[in-house]
């Protein structure tokens, strides 16, 4: 009788385990809805343009400095040939 409800119960144990496993990846989902259920989205939002609008900033004066790069490395080469050209 013993061994029987023992093994009665092993079965329903792992059958619970089985049906509410959990992982990693659940807990992080749970905590991350509980975190952001206080956030207000307004000033989120306001983040996230802020944010978009500096990037462009950023990637239009990476653009200016890689133009000007590119011709002051011209110039710099144009002023070594004339100097090789009028010392010859």
């Amino acid at each position: 009788m013993h061994k029987k409800l023992k093994r009665i119960t092993m079965r329903f144990y792992q059958q619970i385990q089985n049906e509410f496993h959990t992982d990693n990846l659940s807990n992080l989902f749970l905590y991350g809805a509980i975190m952001f259920a206080g956030i207000d989205y307004t000033g989120v939002l306001d983040y996230v343009i802020k944010a978009i609008l500096g990037g462009f900033v950023w990637f239009g004066f990476k653009l200016l400095q890689d133009y000007y790069s590119v011709r002051v490395k011209e110039r710099a080469r144009q002023k070594e040939n004339r100097k090789g050209a009028d010392h010859e």
